[in-house]
Order: C-alpha cells, then sequence, then structure tokens
C-alpha cells in the first residue's frame, strides 16, 4: 500500500437542534471518498460521514457506505 486518502466534500446537510438544558448541537453531513493507492493501481470507496458539534467541539462522528 502507498498511500491513503480521504477527500471531503462540502456539507450536504447541516441542521442545528436547540435544547433548554446544553444548548445548541449541529448535525452535519459530509460526503466522502476514501482512495487508496497500491503498485496494482487505485481503489475509491464512498462515505457518508455524520458529525455533531456542540459548543465548537465535535462530540459524535461515524460513517457509512455509500
Amino acid at each position: 500500500m502507498k498511500t491513503i486518502n480521504w477527500h471531503l466534500g462540502t456539507a450536504d446537510e447541516v441542521t442545528t437542534e436547540k435544547s433548554d438544558e446544553s444548548g445548541a448541537e449541529q448535525h452535519v453531513a459530509i460526503p466522502a471518498t476514501l482512495e487508496i493507492q497500491r503498485e496494482g493501481g487505485t481503489s475509491r470507496k464512498q462515505y457518508q460521514l455524520h458529525a455533531v458539534v456542540k459548543e465548537g467541539k465535535i462530540i459524535s462522528i461515524n460513517w457509512t457506505a455509500k
């Protein structure tokens, strides 16, 4: 394996959920491509990243294959 790169797109969806007790949470969905370069060629896989941001910090992140 030579290199592994993530290419992130522009946020598809951003929503804000307000909570009385601890402020607002922003939910962000970002398309991403994982590119792996090997001696035999390059493979690319598509993913959708989902993150939750609270008080300027990422508190949760996960990804699913498209």
